[in-house]
């Protein structure tokens, strides 16, 4: 893409083209956030980047030399570095945003501006690209984002260079972020608060070409980088390798032509190569569809190796010769199947004449199945069964199934789905069994859920209610599937058991943060350790470190954290020397995870 002045929307070509990441990189240039930017973008260099910096919601009072030299060693590794200038969705004078731009221009030489709070209103396109004038006319090459945060009026498009047209928890469907007749250019999307997800991030080239997900969530999201940063860009990376050739093919002659076969990187992708050689994409993903990286891939071919890597692994075959591919697992994380053929046999022949990407599915220790069912039961706020309360499934916005409680729906494992329940005359929803008001709950699948919906029967809800709730709660069977929800769930595996207990909401609860880090024992943290969070059996949240979770005055919490390669938990910040602990909070918290780090074999790209 050409990063200068364009007075008008780019339209759509026929070619595939890169995606790059765009990074709102809101933390200061000592972090090591901006060091990891930097070695990621020099790891994976045909990845365009961009940082977004914010020295103080704005370019600040004066210069900082720390800022300074951050911008340029961004710069000197191929970063283009935007500065942030708050718009107040139309309402901040020309004026005062183009003076932000002289500081960040005068004081940091950055190569361009992200305007934020940017208005979708029809009316504000002039004072748009007014500023997309005045930024190009100042800093010659430059680029203009806009983030309205969601979709915009046609009329918007060409405003500026590019517009994020979806800043939200979650994962937008394609045709939300679509915008038919338009080049992927003019647009970008950041996803926040959720697990990687490869397939989304392969599935948008030709839709949007910049992209930012990360699990860290609000109220600050990006005062952090993603727990699976480098595995975000290394999977940009080894997608835009097939893009790039698919586009370099298709412009090289008239004469020739291309064949591009379109299949979701969820199985075997492949697209036209150069010929004579094609490109080999390996890459890994556990059973929940999340994916990994760093797990040992070799390339065979009449006994001998070839090459070998690391997933993502990239190889240059000769088309049409025959070779054996080799992907291992590695600790608690051993091969499954491949995700083309459900071949459990890790060693399989390829010949390929096309550029192609293989799945591997490595099973980290859990056995999950390919579909998970919700149930949604309802009561009143005695505890007694009530039924036919209208309850409606979507995902990504659309409706599922609907039916009436007692209601179940089957989706698939791993897939982030949200249920709402219904008021019916004076029978009127107060609460879940987890105390959250909200009548709409997301659940991201991980096993089988039970749901249950309280209601009043006499047309409001008290703001103090004792209830007596039914819960299920599970005994494990030799392998235990986990799930999220934003609103207490129970994950039920082999053999479960019905206990009612009491427990009461009230309008004057404390709330307070709960944060869980991973460390060495000498000290230094790092991220990416599983986490599970649990209260009364049932799994509140899971992610990796760092973890943030709101925890209630007086609940008991139960916080598990597991090991991964050579990292063995050693103990926590309360001298605990059991990876599972119980807290009582009356405060906010950080708990630390330290971890003792032993010699593992080579063969993982950790050691």
């Amino acid at each position: 893409m050409i990063l200068g002045f364009n007075a008008f929307p780019r339209t759509a070509s026929a070619a595939s083209t890169p995606v790059g990441i765009v990074i709102p990189l809101y933390t200061y240039p000592t972090d090591g956030s901006w060091a990891a930017v930097i070695q990621a973008k020099q790891a994976y260099p045909n990845v365009p980047f961009i940082a977004v910096i914010n020295p103080s919601s704005g370019p600040g009072s004066s210069q900082d030399p720390n800022y300074v030299q951050g911008i340029k060693n961004l710069q000197a590794a191929g970063v283009k570095v935007l500065g942030y200038v708050a718009t107040g969705y139309g309402s901040n004078s020309i004026s005062s945003d183009e003076s932000e731009v002289n500081s960040y221009q005068s004081w940091y030489g950055v190569n361009g501006i992200m305007f934020d709070e940017m208005s979708s209103t029809v009316g504000y396109e002039t004072y748009y690209s007014t500023l997309n004038t005045y930024v190009h006319s100042l800093i010659p090459g430059s680029m203009t984002m806009g983030n309205p945060g969601t979709s915009v009026p046609t009329s918007f498009i060409g405003t500026l260079d590019a517009l994020c047209i979806y800043e939200s928890s979650g994962y937008p469907s394609l045709s939300y972020i679509t915008y038919t007749g338009y080049s992927p250019s003019n647009f970008a999307v950041i996803v926040i608060g959720a697990s990687l997800n490869t397939s989304f991030l392969t599935s948008v080239s030709g839709v949007v070409s910049w992209v930012y997900v990360t699990d860290a969530n609000l109220p600050n999201p990006y005062d952090v980088l993603p727990s699976y940063f480098t595995t975000e860009v290394a999977t940009l990376s080894a997608f835009d390798v097939v893009a790039s050739t698919t586009s370099t093919t298709q412009s090289s002659t008239s004469t020739s032509s291309t064949t591009t076969t379109t299949v979701p990187v969820t199985t075997t992708t492949t697209t036209t190569a150069a010929s004579g050689t094609s490109q080999l994409v390996v890459d890994a993903q556990d059973t929940t569809g999340a994916a990994i990286s760093g797990y040992y891939v070799a390339l065979y071919q009449g006994g001998k190796t070839i090459s070998t890597g690391y997933s993502p692994a990239t190889f240059t075959l000769n088309s049409g010769q025959t070779y054996t591919v080799e992907s291992d697992g590695y600790g608690s994380c051993a091969f499954a199947y491949w995700l083309d053929t459900g071949s459990t046999n890790g060693q399989r022949s390829i010949e390929i004449s096309t550029n192609t990407v293989l799945t591997a599915v490595l099973n980290c220790g859990t056995s999950i199945p390919a579909t998970s069912t919700v149930a949604v039961n309802s009561f009143d706020l005695s505890g007694n069964t009530i039924t036919g309360m209208w309850t409606t499934w979507n995902q990504n916005g659309a409706i599922i199934t609907t039916g009436y409680t007692p209601a179940s729906f089957t989706g698939a494992t791993g897939g982030t789905y949200t249920v709402t329940v219904a008021d019916y005359l004076s029978t009127v929803f107060c609460h879940w069994q987890d105390g959250a008001t909200g009548s709409a709950a997301t659940v991201s699948l991980g096993g089988n859920l039970v749901l249950n919906a309280y209601y009043s029967t006499t047309g409001s809800c008290p703001s103090t209610a004792t209830t007596t709730t039914t819960s299920t709660s599970t005994t494990p069977s030799t392998s235990t599937t986990t799930s999220t929800t934003s609103t207490s769930t129970t994950s039920t595996s082999a053999t479960s058991t019905t206990t009612s207990t009491t427990s009461t909401s009230t309008s004057t609860s404390s709330t307070f943060s709960i944060k869980v880090d991973s460390a060495t024992t000498g000290g230094t943290l790092f991220s990416g350790m599983w986490t599970v969070v649990s209260q009364n059996g049932a799994t509140i949240t899971t992610g990796y470190t760092p973890l943030a979770f709101n925890a209630m005055s007086g609940g008991a919490y139960t916080i598990s954290v597991a090991n991964y390669g050579s990292y063995v938990f050693s103990h926590w910040s309360t001298g605990s020397t059991n990876s599972t602990i119980t807290i009582n909070p009356t405060q906010a918290m950080v708990l630390t995870a330290y971890y003792n780090v032993i010699s593992c074999s080579p063969r993982h790209k950790n050691c």
